[in-house]
């Protein structure tokens, strides 16, 4: 869970995510810097969001972080697959993480037709924490698929 609180010059927006707690004057504001972290998390690629639970802690309102996506099976074959994990599997071993990662999970964020493109989150075990990485996929016009990954974002909560 996370509160928040209006700060100057936009820093709310990298401090908010590092923040534990803080105040917002009212729920209009509340609700106006959910929105703003939210677009600055989207334009980071991040697969986390923030929604206010109505619940109050010490006057301010209460955001809860959640993941994108619903849990799904990956679209990647088996051979993208073992390319997709060796490479979480690097950033991994190099985050705290093993080398060779279970996956917990995928997440089905978004599929587009025209240009195909699908996007999911691909939750990773790491000793009793989950932590999110993003993977971009689209067709090679010569052969095979393209893919990206980025993270790890950090843990899921």
């Amino acid at each position: 869970m996370m509160c928040f609180r209006r700060n100057v010059g936009g820093a709310v927006l990298a401090a908010a995510v590092l923040v534990a707690c803080a105040t917002v004057p009212d729920r209009a504001h509340e609700e106006q810097e959910v929105s703003a972290l939210n677009q600055w998390l989207e334009k980071q690629g991040s697969p986390f969001r923030f929604a206010l639970t109505g619940e109050q802690k010490n006057g301010t309102g209460v955001a809860k972080k959640y993941v994108l996506g619903n849990p799904c099976r990956t679209a990647a074959g088996a051979k993208l697959q073992v390319d997709i994990d060796h490479v979480i599997g690097e950033a991994e071993s190099q985050n705290g993480g093993v080398a060779e990662p279970k996956i917990a999970e995928t997440r089905c964020v978004y599929a587009s037709q025209s240009p195909l493109k699908i996007d999911e989150v691909w939750v990773v075990l790491r000793g009793n924490d989950k932590v999110a990485y993003t993977v971009e996929m689209s067709p090679d016009p010569r052969d095979g698929t393209i893919f990206q990954v980025r993270g790890p974002w950090g843990k899921i909560e």
